[in-house]
């Protein structure tokens, strides 16, 4: 395992009947495309498109957990919306 990577989360540290859940949480990038962000290990990508994540999401742990992550995976997709509000 190289240096940047985190063991494979034990699903005994979470409960005994329920294996672990890792969660994204998608939004857009600034330049286009989509950020991908797990906060609990760290792990963040970037894709072209929402149609390229769920994909890119097993890649990513697959290769993170060098293979061995047996759990849920969880997406949130956060759309941002602005709101200007000008001063009278």
């Amino acid at each position: 395992m190289s240096e940047n990577k985190v063991a494979v989360p034990d699903h005994t540290a979470e409960t005994d009947n329920e294996p672990p859940e890792l969660v994204f949480v998608i939004t857009d990038a600034p330049d286009g495309g989509k950020v991908a962000v797990e906060g609990r290990y760290g792990i963040v990508f970037f894709v072209e498109g929402i149609d390229d994540i769920q994909g890119a999401v097993i890649n990513k742990i697959q290769e993170h957990f060098d293979g061995a992550f047996h759990g849920k995976i969880r997406i949130r997709q956060y759309v941002d919306e602005l709101i200007s509000i000008r001063k009278k």
